[in-house]
């Protein structure tokens, strides 16, 4: 039945109201929740110090941490970088709730949640940087190389980042701090690999070779040939109460801790290390509990050097910890009688002493040592022969007091192949022994420079010598009047049989010292006076 046009026109209109009436609230919804995402969104990302400010007077509020992990997985990519970088202000406290949320995470906060402990790690202190590190690899592992690299980069950056802020502090405190920059990661474990064979060739020369490291490979292993598989890694969704517990353990533990973990975690040949470096320590050190601390910080040592030190239990030590130590230096030092406990390396590249030396039982813990050096000091007997139970491959003596009893002594190391004196008192027949067996054992390195070129040793008939092939201009010898072909006989007193006596004799002597030749020119014999010259690298 049709309806009279007024009563379709009510219906009309009440229609219109009805609707506009439902529509009303839904008009104004939108603004109200923008203006309420705005507001959250300007809390989470657009004031961050705000966040900071709250966290530090509330180190620890449940609700906004939640709220945050929830906006890892917002709609708005805004949204989640905001949420993120408030989470890495957080800073070391939100580790447990972080790593909670991982096991229920999508992949887009899975990876965000590696971000975040990276950033925590990397704003942080050591242990804050050992321990995210530590979880990021229980949680995610090392499934490929680029993960590992990633892993190996940022451990990297921190150990720089140490190392520097470590130095500037050590150098305030007057030690002196140096390394080569150059030499990182694969390369370090190549020089430390080299020093190694170079310390252990004494012991395989007498079996008739000498060990040469060629290469090495860090990076993955080989058995009869065949390729070794990565590590494999344990997802931590398998067992999840088992990998909190891991967690529970890493945050609550400490550096240490962390670093145990870590090793066992991150697969040996991902790690990095910084090269090593040279440390002098200054005079008055009495282990300091904040300079070991910043020595720690340093990373591996090289090399230790210590000045006008008293070489007390702290120093013996803190020396007993140093790992991977190739050089150690002692300058001016008082060894005193706690010095009879100190305890060398068992292998050591270089071994220094100068002004003192301890007593003969410090050797007893040395096992090889590839060179060492003396100087300006006395070397007794008992010394010279725990010396000798070690194997050195090569020994310097500079300005060494030292008896003929003390030199057997030290050649009689077996594998020894070099000995090397300058500013030494000595006489030649007490080496007359060594250079029946070998030759070529000692050799002189003198300071004082004479001029002349050699050698052409004379034998036999009623004299014996070394002839001169010839004398450099603008040199002592030359300014004493020397010429090619004279034959020098003696030199101040002592016979000269060849040429090495020459230059054993002249090592004994300083630059500005004279000394009185004998030589023998055609059938004269004339005696010169030389006063001696420096030596120079460009001699």
């Amino acid at each position: 039945m049709n309806s009279p046009p007024q009563l379709r026109l009510r219906s009309s209109l009440i229609a219109i109201a009805l609707i506009a009436f439902v529509l009303a609230p839904h008009t104004d919804t939108p603004t109200v929740h923008a203006a309420q995402e705005q507001g959250t969104a300007g809390k989470v990302g657009s004031a961050p110090n705000e966040t900071a400010a709250e966290t530090s007077t509330n180190p620890y509020d449940t609700d906004s941490v939640e709220a945050l992990l929830s906006r890892l997985d917002s709609p708005s990519f805004k949204d989640r970088e905001a949420a993120t970088e408030a989470l890495i202000e957080r800073g070391p406290e939100i580790l447990k709730p972080l790593t909670i949320h991982f096991f229920n995470s999508s992949s887009e906060a899975g990876w965000r949640i590696h971000r975040i402990l990276e950033g925590i790690g990397r704003n942080g202190n050591e242990e804050d940087f050992l321990k995210s590190i530590a979880i990021i690899q229980l949680l995610y592992g090392a499934q490929d190389s680029q993960s590992q690299r990633r892993l190996a980069k940022l451990q990297h950056q921190w150990q720089i980042t140490r190392r520097a802020e470590a130095a500037k502090k050590l150098s305030r405190m007057g030690f002196k701090f140096s390394f080569r920059s150059g030499m990182q990661g694969q390369e370090t474990a190549l020089e430390r690999a080299r020093i190694e064979m170079m310390v252990r060739a004494a012991a395989v020369r007498e079996l008739g070779g000498i060990e040469i490291a060629t290469s090495a490979e860090p990076m993955r292993g080989t058995d009869n040939g065949q390729e070794l598989a990565d590590p494999k890694w344990e997802n931590p969704r398998n067992d999840r109460l088992k990998s909190i517990m891991k967690i529970e353990r890493i945050i609550t533990g400490d550096a240490n801790d962390s670093r145990e973990i870590m090793k066992g975690l991150l697969p040996a040949h991902s790690q990095t290390t910084l090269s090593p470096g040279n440390l002098e320590i200054p005079e008055g050190f009495e282990g300091d509990e904040e300079a070991l601390r910043l020595i720690d910080d340093l990373g591996a040592l090289s090399t230790l050097s210590f000045r006008k030190q008293q070489i007390d239990a702290s120093i013996k030590n803190f020396i007993s910890r140093q790992r991977f130590l190739n050089g150690l230096e002692f300058i001016d030092c008082d060894f005193g009688d706690d010095s009879k406990s100190l305890s060398f390396p068992a292998s050591i590249a270089n071994l220094g002493f100068e002004g003192s030396m301890p007593p003969a039982a410090a050797f007893r813990s040395v096992g090889q040592i590839s060179a060492l050096r003396l100087s300006k000091l006395k070397l007794d007997a008992d010394t010279a022969a725990a010396i000798s139970r070690c194997r050195v491959q090569t020994i310097a003596l500079d300005e060494v007091e030292f008896s003929k009893a003390s030199i057997q002594k030290l050649v009689s190391i077996t594998g020894l192949f070099r000995v090397t004196m300058s500013l030494c008192k000595f006489e030649l027949e007490w080496l007359e022994d060594i250079r029946k067996r070998n030759p070529n054992l000692i050799s002189a390195s003198p300071k004082a420079f004479l001029g002349v070129q050699g050698p052409i040793d004379i034998g036999g008939g009623d004299f014996t010598g070394c002839q001169i092939s010839q004398v450099v201009a603008g040199t002592a010898a030359a300014d004493a009047g020397m010429q090619p072909l004279d034959i020098v006989t003696k030199m101040d007193g002592t016979k000269i049989s060849q040429f090495e006596d020459l230059r054993l004799l002249i090592s004994q002597k300083r630059p500005g010292e004279t000394m009185e030749l004998e030589v023998r020119r055609g059938e004269r014999t004339i005696d010169l006076k030389v006063r001696l010259g420096q030596m120079t690298p460009t001699r």
